[in-house]
């Protein structure tokens, strides 16, 4: 357990109670910076090295004896070297490797690899011409359309920091996110639910802009009135950000590996949510996981899956699976804006989805519905379920009728 100066202590028991239970004496936990390393040995076949509380010795040359490796797919290679880079460089490369891929689809609106990275470069420059710069922090208020995607790494090619908002969140929790956050600028739409309530916030909160997309400008929705809506130097339209003002390429400004590149807070449970700090080292590294553990196993292809997207982009789950990942192996991304059980059994039986992120609700849903045994899932290649367990009957039987890995 947490020991300071990386001191160790037995766990599991007693080593009278572990040796009747046939188990290892000497299995041990040490906790150092926030990092957990667990090796356990089982009596003197352990070659396992612990964790020095400055990790300045080296890790183990194969984890294959590790308990969790079996579960891997076949082929994994445990032992990848983490990749590292700015998160708005995984974009970019596959603009480059693959330029004319459909990159993003939304309500018959397609974006091509090359085309997106050229919009968010335009976005990047419109912030920066707002004032946006290194350390400032914005904020994202944003369903599941074209323009969370195109604001997310504007403001990161800007410099800046996204702080990811919740259109699910009470009036407080808006209020101390605005200021525990230090959010100076936030990207909305305007729509009712959403523009009217974030309006309110530029008098009684630290807010600064309003950038205000229109929701018909990639799909149809309820929006305000436009005007209604009194635009100034406050309030700014999310499509005049997009307007090139000169022929000059982007000169995104020097950022490290260990900057903040998103703000994500936790759910509050226990009290007012908390930023997470996720930098783009951080990032980068868990696409590098996803890489080596889908990539390597063959269980995907790069340039060639197609993801759909129905979890909320501004959920981490989704942000960096659905969205950061997707974009890093050239995947393409057909966004719905929520989940309905219907459209997306459609949309997987239309598009050959092969790669679906949900939920264990949304799981239910699939294998209860009446006729999800003449669906056509065959396309699909590999599902996940995260944000709580999953029933082990709801995944065997969707496993069962899809055919497909689900972890």
């Amino acid at each position: 357990m947490p020991l300071a100066g990386g001191q160790e202590r037995p766990v599991g028991g007693d080593a009278a109670e572990n040796g009747r239970r046939g188990e290892a004496c000497d299995a041990k936990e040490i906790w150092h910076a926030g990092e957990y390393a667990c090796c356990a040995a089982r009596d003197h076949e352990s070659r396992s090295r612990l964790l020095p509380p400055q990790g300045g010795a080296p890790l183990p040359e194969t984890m294959h004896h590790h308990p969790w490796t079996p579960s891997y797919a076949p082929g994994t290679n445990v032992d990848a070297p983490l990749r590292t880079t700015l998160v708005t460089h995984l974009l970019s490369e596959s603009a480059v490797r693959w330029p004319d891929r459909t990159a993003l689809r939304f309500e018959g609106r397609t974006f091509g690899y090359a085309e997106f990275d050229a919009l968010t470069d335009r976005m990047a420059q419109g912030l920066q011409r707002l004032g946006v710069r290194p350390g400032t922090h914005v904020g994202l208020y944003l369903p599941n359309t074209p323009h969370y995607f195109i604001a997310f790494f504007g403001v990161l090619k800007a410099g800046a920091v996204v702080v990811n908002y919740s259109p699910l969140d009470a009036g407080a929790v808006l209020e101390h996110k605005i200021g525990d956050s230090h959010t100076d600028v936030i990207v909305t739409l305007d729509t009712p639910a959403l523009f009217s309530r974030m309006n309110g916030y530029l008098d009684s909160t630290r807010l600064k802009t309003l950038i205000v997309g229109a929701h018909d400008e990639f799909g149809s929705g309820d929006r305000v009135d436009d005007h209604d809506i009194a635009w100034d130097t406050r309030r700014v339209r999310f499509a005049d950000l997009l307007v090139p003002r000169h022929s000059a390429p982007l000169v995104p400004p020097a950022v490290d590996l260990g900057s903040v590149a998103v703000l994500q807070y936790t759910g509050g449970t226990t009290g007012h949510p908390k930023g997470a700090m996720l930098t783009h080292a951080s990032l980068s590294a868990t696409v590098s996981q996803l890489q080596a553990m889908l990539l390597s196993t063959g269980t995907l292809t790069a340039g060639a899956e197609r993801f759909l997207v129905v979890l909320p982009l501004f959920h981490v789950y989704s942000m960096v699976l659905n969205m950061i990942f997707g974009f890093s192996i050239g995947a393409e991304l057909v966004l719905h804006e929520r989940f309905e059980l219907k459209a997306a059994l459609d949309e997987i039986e239309r598009s050959r989805i092969s790669v679906f992120l949900g939920v264990p609700t949304m799981y239910v849903a699939f294998t209860s519905h009446p006729d999800i045994e003449r669906a056509d899932l065959s396309s699909l290649k590999w599902c996940n379920s995260g944000g709580a367990p999953i029933a082990a009957e709801v995944f065997s039987n969707f496993v069962r009728m899809a055919r497909c890995r689900l972890l």
